[in-house]
């Protein structure tokens, strides 16, 4: 038999159209290890700003990007969750929380791609306390709207912009209150432009519940539907919010009474029937951030807090409940908090995230949908403490834009000048042409045994793999006279899953395997072309 290596077999419809949800910080009334760091770093603000504006001089500020990327600081005011999207231009808008001058609030809309001059800056609700936990869409207009957090009044808001720069005919409702949200609001706009928002109600303790808000106009001024799809447990942490193609919500969040990434498919737009919930990763899984595939199946970047590594997961169905992939990507000390994702034109995910350990901005572009190999990862801001709340988009060439805090410097702007911001891609394991290989023997040792099983096992976890000179787990091979496979996938059934594991112990344990119609014999010697 032959084998060929093939490229990515997806292609990109539509990642999330308008939205960027950031995770944040816990609240004042449940103080935590990110807000103590955060809240240290925001006492130093008004000592540093002074510094930070020379430092990163505005516009053309620059940090530790690699060569022909640019760093700007449009605003030192800019400390908390901003979220980003482009204008028809390229330009970027952005949400956030302003505190000092100006608090509350604001948005910025970017003169040019850059953000390096005739940038607007307006505080769209200047009330105290209010403008946490952003979550940014244009409309047809191109007019911001924007979800956030009023935390003196105990609600949740939505403002629609009445122009690109929010400086006039603007509207500001309140369409859930008395209630505590202390995790990410994640807004899209449906087909009529009405905005649909995911966001956690925690305002019993230890009782928080997902919540799923369908409005009824463009201002969510009247007809307002609000679900709890998940009320079991504390559930509805980080969620990330986007729509199928029937405009039925698709969520991934985190329920912590489990420690389990859990995504909703709703059955209808107001998720009122017919809801399917998937536990997408025992494991858990912080800082989710969800977009759909060209088959609308959901690929979700996360941040594993119990093994502090930044995770991908990409779904074998709609619903996720068959055929998923798990893979970790980075796991260079503790990395992924405050994950960001986006497809590229291919398919492959492209991720900003905070690296913990050495507080750095970072941005991952897989080398395959699944991320199990040829990735490219680029740390990109190693100044002071950067790289919080990162929230990613990519501009007309493929570039990715990121909006992300420094606390000690205000709101910056990244703007990488290739796709892979500067980094070289991991090579992809590629056997020699001519290379005799054994099928199930996933690592290349010269035979099929218990190493392998192990080896798919970690796989399944999300755990690292290291199949030296073979093709990686889960990279769709081309296999003579058959359908395509992932490799690891040794009963040819689709994806690599405990059943391959035991497969392959009970072919090194010498009992009998049933034979799979167009799939290699466990043992079979095969070759690449």
């Amino acid at each position: 038999m032959a084998l060929k290596v093939r490229g990515g077999t997806f292609a990109l419809l539509r990642g999330r159209p308008a939205t960027r949800p950031i995770a944040s910080l816990p609240p004042e009334p449940r103080p935590g290890r990110r807000f103590f760091v955060a809240t240290v770093a925001l006492v130093l603000v008004a000592c540093a700003l002074a510094a930070a504006t020379s430092a990163f001089p505005i516009p053309g500020g620059r940090a530790s990007a690699s060569d022909g990327d640019t760093i700007t600081v449009p605003d030192p005011n800019g400390n908390h969750q901003p979220s980003l999207e482009m204008d028809a231009v390229g330009n970027p808008v952005v949400s956030y929380r302003r505190d000092a001058i100006g608090s509350g609030l604001a948005v910025l809309h970017c003169g040019n791609p850059a953000c390096t001059a005739g940038n607007s800056i307006t505080t769209a609700d200047p009330a105290i306390d209010v403008g946490y936990l952003t979550s940014l869409a244009l409309d047809a207009a191109g007019n911001p709207v924007v979800s956030y957090i009023d935390r003196i009044n105990v609600a949740l808001k939505v403002l629609h912009c009445g122009n690109g720069n929010c400086t006039a005919g603007n509207t500001i409702t309140s369409p859930d209150t008395g209630v505590e949200v202390y995790s990410p609001t994640s807004l899209v706009l449906d087909a009529a432009g009405n905005p649909i928002i995911s966001y956690t109600d925690w305002s019993q303790p230890d009782d928080a519940n997902l919540k799923v808000l369908h409005c009824g106009d463009p201002a969510c001024a009247a007809g307002n539907v609000i679900a709890s799809p998940d009320t079991t447990g504390n559930v509805g942490f980080g969620a990330s919010l986007t729509l199928d193609t029937g405009g039925d919500p698709v969520v991934a969040y985190v329920d912590a009474t489990n420690h389990d990434l859990k995504v909703l498919h709703c059955g209808d737009p107001n998720c009122s029937a017919g809801n399917s919930i998937a536990v997408a990763d025992p494991v858990g899984g912080e800082d989710a951030f969800l977009v759909l595939d060209a088959a609308g199946n959901p690929v979700v970047s996360y941040y594993d807090g119990g093994n502090t590594n930044l995770k991908v997961l990409h779904c074998g169905n709609p619903n996720c409940s068959a055929g998923n992939t798990i893979t970790s990507p980075d796991t260079t000390g503790a990395v992924g908090q405050y994950t960001s994702l986006t497809l590229d034109a291919a398919g492959n995910p492209v991720v900003s995230y905070h690296d913990v350990t050495n507080s750095d901005l970072k941005v991952l572009h897989c080398g395959n949908p699944s991320c199990s190999a040829g990735n490219a990862i680029a740390s990109l801001d190693t100044a002071n403490s950067s790289g919080w709340w990162p929230s990613i988009a990519l501009d007309g060439g493929g570039n990715p834009v990121v909006s992300y805090s420094d606390p000690l410097v205000g709101l910056k702007v990244l703007r990488c000048a290739d796709a892979n911001c500067g980094a070289v891609a991991a090579a992809t394991p590629t056997p020699a042409p001519g290379q005799d290989l054994v099928w199930g023997d996933d690592n290349c040792s010269g035979a099929a045994d218990p190493v392998d099983s192990l080896l798919t096992l970690r796989h399944d976890a999300g755990l690292s793999t290291n199949t030296g000179d073979c093709p990686a787990m889960a990279q769709v091979v081309d296999v003579a006279n058959a359908s395509p496979h992932p490799w690891g996938d040794v009963d040819c059934g689709g994806d690599v899953n405990p059943i391959d594991s035991l497969k392959l112990l009970r072919f090194d344990g010498g009992l009998p395997i049933a034979p799979v119609a167009g799939c290699p014999d466990i043992g079979d010697e095969v070759q690449i072309n």
